[in-house]
């Protein structure tokens, strides 16, 4: 799930890596007491816990997992929560060595569930696997101080992220396979840490986009077939990928830095090599949140209202979408993974933060 404000109060921070910063969380005076509630429709009870500064989350069929602190920690988050769906009993399945931890990133594909630890101004990062089969967690990536990282991202037992050398002035975007634990490099930019945009992974094929000429350009490898094509893109500050389907990717492009209601939603389709404007009518739109939806569909939030398009005949169509609640999405985040809605809310004076997860929204 891709977004822009995850949390209300939360700003992004540091170069390379998005660390998202509760206000006041570096005083422990002022976050003393807070709790993170779940409402989970696979439970019969609302789950309680006494955590605080909920800053990602995710959910496999049996169990949820969210980056949390302590209350009074002088930490962003310092610890990953493990929640059973069925019983709502939770434990910590790991806590950052770090005084001022910034625990986050979490995502999961088939049995692994992946995070990022690091301090919270982006150093001493480190990649965390948990593997749901064996309940072991592996660490991977580079720990060192002069490389930044990107978030990573996850598809099969493959996980794709860049790193940018602050002394070689270098950009590698990485794979790392958690079943042979083998480490790769899958292409390095030279001269500007900041070539590579942005990547997104499916079934074991890596799409990014390379900013190391004057064209943008899209690659997409496919690592099983062992191929991969380029394809020219109009976008002058692309974000977000997300694959539609096999032959499909969705963009962002931000128009301007920093003004989040200067984009534009841009898709492309490999087979015909044709780059469209989705709300094409509009100059620019506000786009709030991207993810992947159902079957080949993505569900995003654009110009404060949620929106699904799919692909009809080689052409991403909108497709109609009700909710049975009306959920403000000026207070809410919405997202969706694995089949589920994620809604979250939070009172950042508070520390209170609410997560519902259901299958319908």
């Amino acid at each position: 799930m891709r977004k822009k404000g995850l949390i209300a109060g939360i700003i992004a921070v540091v170069i390379g890596m998005a660390i998202f910063l509760t206000v006041g969380a570096n005083k422990k005076s002022e976050r003393s007491t807070g709790y993170t509630m779940i409402k989970d429709e696979k439970l019969k009870d609302d789950v309680k816990l006494p955590y605080t500064n909920l800053t990602s989350y995710i959910a496999t069929n049996d169990f949820i997992y969210v980056a949390v602190c302590e209350p009074g920690s002088a930490s962003i988050a310092n610890q990953i929560v493990k929640i059973d769906r069925t019983s709502g009993a939770y434990k910590s399945i790991f806590h950052s060595n770090l005084d001022k931890a910034a625990t986050q990133g979490l995502k999961n594909s088939g049995d692994w569930i992946i995070w990022v630890d690091g301090d919270d101004l982006g150093g001493s990062t480190k990649f965390y696997a948990f593997n749901e089969k064996t309940n072991k967690t592996l660490s991977f990536g580079t720990t060192s101080d002069t490389v930044y990282t990107d978030f990573p991202e996850i598809s099969g037992d493959l996980v794709v992220w860049a790193e940018h050398e602050q002394v070689t002035k270098q950009t590698k975007l990485m794979t790392y396979d958690l079943t042979t634990q083998k480490r790769k490099t899958i292409r390095t930019v030279s001269k500007d840490k900041w070539k590579v945009s942005d990547y997104t992974i499916r079934d074991g094929v890596i799409a990014y986009i390379d900013k190391s000429s004057e064209k943008m350009m899209l690659h997409v490898q496919d690592t099983k077939k062992k191929t991969n094509k380029k394809y020219p893109i109009t976008a002058k500050n692309p974000d977000w990928l997300t694959f539609i389907d096999e032959h499909t990717i969705v963009y962002v492009d931000n128009l301007k830095q920093g003004q989040f209601d200067k984009n534009k939603l841009m898709t492309y389709n490999m087979k015909d090599k044709k780059e469209s404007a989705l709300f094409a009518d509009q100059k620019t739109v506000e786009v709030d949140s991207l993810s992947g939806f159902k079957n080949d569909a993505i569900l995003t939030e654009v110009n404060n209202a949620l929106h699904v398009f799919a692909v009809e005949n080689g052409v991403v169509t909108e497709q109609p979408f009700t909710q049975k609640n009306n959920w403000p999405l000026d207070r809410v985040d919405i997202s969706y993974w694995n089949h589920e809605f994620y809604i979250f809310e939070n009172d950042v004076d508070a520390h209170i933060y609410n997560l519902t997860i259901d299958t319908e929204l």
